[in-house]
């Protein structure tokens, strides 16, 4: 475990615990951008992420749901 941390491979394993509406509102709210990016990236989470994924946590959020999302 050590070892994966220095060459910046470690997971934590509690990480995927959070949820993915958690995860999101947290990551929009560290990232800078401009403000028409902040309001396009908002609408995306709020009409099509966070409807199909806001109450999973990040460890089940399959490749199929990500395909799903995707298709809409």
């Amino acid at each position: 475990m050590e070892n994966a941390k220095r060459e910046n491979l470690y997971v934590d394993p509690d990480s995927g615990k959070v949820s993915v509406r958690r995860y999101a509102a947290d990551w929009l709210g560290l990232k800078t951008m401009a403000a028409g990016t902040e309001e396009s990236y908002e609408r995306i989470m709020r009409l099509h992420v966070l409807p199909q994924l806001g109450r999973k946590t990040i460890s089940q959020v399959t490749a199929a749901d990500v395909e799903t999302l995707y298709a809409c």
